[in-house]
């Protein structure tokens, strides 16, 4: 889509040498008088193009954090917030279509300027909003146009003025590309054409060795409302009513609900499949700012006082998000009034969504918890009204238009139900319902977070936050630690919410969300550390069902195996598993497929030699490795054996956008399913090749997938097995948002892949994986350690454009300073000094966007 998109943008092949960008101020001292500001600021940038903010009011600190974001990521922020908005088809034309009326469709433009005007019963938050959009706006007016970064010129177009919906928006359309989920509309296909049993037996809620996020406790809580999780629910997770009338399998008039119900009450048919399909059509236009949410995945862990050298806490965190330049992250130090807090910023929001102050420090990760639901809405013939809980109720119709360069406007209509926007009227009127479209306060959480002095202070902020959940890792100074799973949790009436299920009886309704206090969460524990990878949070005896989309477990297994094993662990440590690459899913599989494969081959054969290089890897996914490149083949070969003849013979597609938020997961059951049946069940009757009169094994499979592994590699590196390194398969690629190819970056060999804690890729281009790796040991605050793959500016003439890759690349940090002073920043690590002052008719920050 973003090829299609940006064919505008692709006449942008410019010399970096020929000097026709726009330029950042670099200069040594540097002196602004601003409007807007009540008294002067400092800003230091570092050495690494960090900007260092000293101001003595935080609502001043956050003006200059809008100049420093808008001087160094202006197009980003803009680009941005019109993607979130819907608005990409005003400057580049038709090509943004599909994903400005995908946005306006689910309301994501709606629902920040709702939250606009909620935040302004956050006085102290709405403040710093206001201050942070007057300093963007500041920039832009002392900008001449021929100033402004060269997508504007060659755009032929200027920012607008900055606002606190346009801030909002991009937290909206983050908490879209986290927590937004299609997946079940992929699992209602699925049930139509295998029935329940075996989605259920395939897509289970519970996985094989699955390790939680909370440790199990003694004493399990009963629910006060909601689906217990047990065994029940798991028999009722489809929603037991909606099985009654469903048609055969396969059939285009059913789906998995009261399908001839609804067609009966509309005297027309009711075909789901249809309307899923098309919904998943439209999505596919979308851009996601954060990268497809194939990559959105994520590491963090703590350990306490016990566990480290030290005696004081240490806490990693390395968010998993897409590539691209310029970087998704911002890093900078804010320190103005009480506030003083270092981390990444995401460009045109004024919180650290991932760092420290200087009591506490926290990392996140995403949950991946099931907050999506469809409905099937039953509408009268008119399509003014829609049935629910047995009424007919008015239909609430939204009227977008959106304006397209070089073309006349689309009116765009959109028909509202109490679950959400019809996202479909193909073959059945398809609801969504979405976590994200509740009212909320997001930025508060983050706002209460960067000022949080304590583990109280923690709470409150951990009960605040709607979407995207997330699974926040904590220390601090007084040397506790924690893990809370954070967000809100649909609780529904009947059902665990997996299938679209009838919108009309209500009896599928959410009904309210956990406790906010009752998600999970473990502080203090035992084992002396917490961590999360995107698996299960909570232990099997949780009362709550939260879903069923984690990532694969092996992540975690790994960071639980190192943890669990070490005592006395260092900063340095910590860091060195941010980068380890041994691969627990080899390590759990490889020995029982290898064995499988014994005298399968002939002697002296390339399979033989292929054989024999996987049977002696000792895991470790290293670039100048042939295992790993012969490992992924054959795992990728031997799944598509397994699953792909029942997928053929029920007629089901096997391309297309993977289910859940990882690319290793494909169309086929979690990779947990395939391991069990490895290890503990390898005469499994889904390893019969349906297709064939023959019953076949692990044994029959595992070495028909090395031989179509075999002969892909040698096809494509020749017939050296020994050569098939896995850095030549193996590389990063970063696009720039522009998808111009001179702008962006990559091609290097990268070790690592999707299955190790260091997750670099599967084989193919790397564009996503570890976006801000984070060490914060509490011995010494302003020890912090970090590194991007990128840079902090958004100009490629700049030095900070991606002076940050090798050092990525290479495992290597950059030290991220915090002083409480300016004064007492190292000289030799400034690298220009920007003063900026208020003029003597300042004015005081009000509930005006702009100082117009």
């Amino acid at each position: 889509m973003r090829k299609a998109l940006f064919s505008a943008l692709v006449a942008i092949v410019i010399s970096v040498a020929n000097g026709n960008w726009a330029t950042a101020e670099e200069v040594v001292r540097l002196e602004k008088n601003l409007g807007g500001l009540r008294e002067n600021v400092e800003v230091i940038t570092d050495k690494f193009g960090i900007p260092h903010i000293y101001a003595k009011d935080e609502a001043d600190a956050m003006f200059a954090l809008g100049y420093v974001h808008a001087r160094d990521r202006l197009w980003q922020m803009d680009f941005s917030r019109r993607a979130a908005q819907g608005r990409l088809a005003e400057v580049v034309g038709p090509d943004a279509l599909e994903h400005d009326a995908f946005v306006r469709t689910i309301g994501l433009n709606r629902l920040a300027d709702a939250s606009a005007e909620r935040v302004k019963n956050h006085p102290g938050l709405y403040r710093n909003l206001v201050a942070y959009s007057w300093g963007v706006n500041s920039y832009i007016a002392g900008k001449m146009p021929e100033e402004l970064p060269v997508e504007f010129r060659r755009l032929d177009y200027q920012p607008g003025p900055w606002t606190v919906a346009d801030s909002l928006s991009i937290g909206k359309a983050m908490a879209w590309d986290l927590c937004g989920s299609l997946d079940d509309l992929y699992l209602g296909t699925l049930t139509e054409k295998l029935g329940p049993a075996v989605v259920d037996e395939l897509f289970p809620i519970d996985r094989y060795m699955e390790i939680p996020i909370v440790p199990p406790t003694e004493d399990a809580k009963e629910p006060e409302m909601g689906v217990p999780f047990d065994s029940s629910a798991r028999r009722a997770q489809h929603g037991a009513p909606l099985q009654r009338n469903v048609e055969s399998a396969g059939s285009r008039n059913s789906y998995v609900g009261d399908g001839n119900d609804i067609g009966q009450r509309t005297h027309t048919p009711v075909r789901v499949e249809e309307a899923c399909l098309d919904v998943i059509r439209m999505a596919s236009g979308e851009i996601r700012m954060f990268g497809d949410e194939r990559i959105i995945g994520s590491n963090n862990w703590v350990i306490d006082g016990r566990k480290s050298a030290t005696g004081r806490p240490i806490l990693a965190s390395d968010p998993h998000l897409g590539f691209h330049m310029p970087c998704v992250w911002y890093a900078v130090h804010i320190r103005g009034g009480d506030l003083d807090v270092v981390g990444v910023s995401l460009p045109g929001l004024p919180i650290i969504p991932i760092g420290h102050n200087r009591n506490i420090a926290w990392g996140c990760t995403n949950t991946q918890a099931d907050g999506t639901d469809f409905f099937i809405e039953t509408l009268n013939e008119e399509k003014t009204q829609y049935l629910h809980e047995d009424q007919w109720k008015p239909l609430k119709v939204v009227n977008e238009t959106i304006d397209i360069r070089g073309g006349k406007p689309l009116e765009l209509k959109i028909m509202v139900t109490a679950h959400g926007p019809i996202m479909s009227t193909e073959g059945a009127n398809l609801a969504m319902q979405w976590i994200g479209a509740e009212p909320d306060d997001d930025s508060l959480a983050f706002y209460l977070l960067n000022h949080a002095v304590d583990y109280d202070d923690f709470a409150v902020a951990m009960q605040t936050l709607n979407a995207p959940p997330q699974n926040f890792a904590y220390a601090d100074t007084n040397g506790m630690i924690a893990m809370w799973v954070a967000g809100l949790f649909p609780v529904r009436k009947m059902g665990l919410g997996r299938l679209p299920v009838d919108g009309a009886s209500g009896d599928f309704d959410w009904k309210g969300f956990i406790p906010r206090a009752e998600t999970p969460h473990s502080a203090s524990p035992t084992q002396h550390y917490l961590a999360s990878a995107n698996q299960r949070p909570s232990p099997k005896d949780y009362p709550y069902y939260l879903g069923y989309e984690w990532d694969p477990g092996y992540r975690a297994r790994r960071i639980n195996q190192l943890l669990s094993s070490q005592e006395s662990i260092t900063a340095e440590q910590m860091r060195s598993f941010q980068a380890d690459t041994y691969d627990t899913a080899a390590a759990s599989m490889l020995p029982r497929m290898t064995a499988a494969c014994k005298d399968k081959f002939e002697d002296g054969s390339l399979y033989a030699q292929v054989l024999d290089i996987v049977s002696k890897w000792d895991f470790v996914t290293a670039k100048e490795k042939a295992a790993p490149a012969i490992w992924w083949k054959w795992l990728d070969k031997f799944r598509d054996l397994v699953w792909r003849d029942e997928w053929a013979a029920a007629g089901l597609y096997t391309q297309g956008e993977p289910w859940g938020h990882t690319d290793m997961n494909k169309w086929q059951p979690p990779m947990e399913v395939l391991e069990k049946m490895v290890v503990e069940e390898p005469n499994s009757k889904w390893f019969d090749d349906v297709s064939t009169k023959e019953v076949e094994t692990l044994e029959d499979i595992a070495s028909r997938g090395l031989r179509e592994a075999a002969d892909d590699l040698a096809l494509r590196y020749g017939g050296e097995a020994s050569a098939w390194v896995w850095g030549r398969a193996n590389r990063l690629r970063i696009e720039h948002l522009s998808n111009n190819p001179t702008l962006g970056r990559g091609g290097q060999p990268l070790s690592g892949s999707d299955l190790t804690l260091n997750a670099r890729g599967n084989g193919g281009d790397v564009t996503g994986g570890p976006s801000w790796r984070m060490v914060v040991d509490f011995t010494d605050l302003t020890r912090t350690t970090a590194v991007f793959p990128g840079g902090q500016s958004g100009d490629p003439t700049s030095p900070h454009y991606d002076d940050l890759i090798d050092e990525w690349i290479q495992d290597k940090y950059v030290p991220v300073f915090f002083y409480p002073r300016a004064e007492e920043f190292p000289a030799d690590q400034i690298e220009s000094w920007l003063a900026l002052s208020a003029p003597i008719d300042s004015m005081e920050i009000t509930g005006s966007e702009t100082t117009e």
